[in-house]
């Protein structure tokens, strides 16, 4: 899809400045049905469902962040 894009993109910007080169030039648009980039299939685009459902993440417990938080460990602050 990202292809095809980025080719009509190129296509549009090359068809101005080929209009504003030629101003009194009568011109006629190509057709890009038949080319490869310019079409695909449904299939390709639609969003697939995952096989295996997404599980929860289990939050981790953290320990102690520091001797102040543990029972009887000011006395060890203070030593």
């Amino acid at each position: 899809m990202a292809v095809a894009c980025k080719y009509q993109a190129l296509l549009e910007g090359q068809w101005l400045e080929l209009g504003q080169a030629n101003p009194r030039t009568q011109l006629k648009r190509p057709d890009i049905s038949q080319k490869g980039w310019a079409w695909t299939m449904l299939e390709e685009i639609l969003v697939k469902k995952k096989i295996k459902p997404r599980s929860k993440r289990k939050k981790r417990v953290m320990g102690w962040a520091s001797f102040a938080r543990i029972p009887g460990g000011k006395k060890y602050l203070k030593n």
